[in-house]
């Protein structure tokens, strides 16, 4: 069995643990259906099931570092700071500490 065969059918009984999750469960038969290269999902459950279905699972954070890191945003501090405010995004202190870090703007 190849590996795109093992995908679908993980994807069958990783949907069915989804119940609740209809919007994480369709993104992921589609990636997984698509052979997409990547998927954008924040949720913890969403990301561990991207990664048992081979695919590689990008987060809002990584987002922002990846546009940091291409020029596309020269810092990403005031982009975390509106997305706390003004969309009630949760991001822990710790994280956010590394995010910046990772982006070259904090200590």
């Amino acid at each position: 069995m190849d590996q795109n065969s093992n995908r679908e059918n993980d994807t069958g009984c990783l949907v069915g643990e989804f119940r609740s999750r209809s919007g994480e469960s369709a993104a992921l038969a589609l990636a997984v259906e698509i052979k997409a290269d990547a998927i954008l999902i924040d949720e913890r459950f969403g990301h561990e099931a991207a990664t048992r279905l081979g695919l590689v699972a990008i987060g809002l954070l990584g987002v922002l570092l990846r546009a940091k890191h291409a020029g596309h945003l020269a810092t990403i501090a005031p982009e975390l700071t509106r997305l706390q405010e003004k969309a009630g995004f949760w991001l822990s202190d710790p994280v956010r500490r590394r995010v910046l870090q990772l982006a070259g703007e904090g200590s």
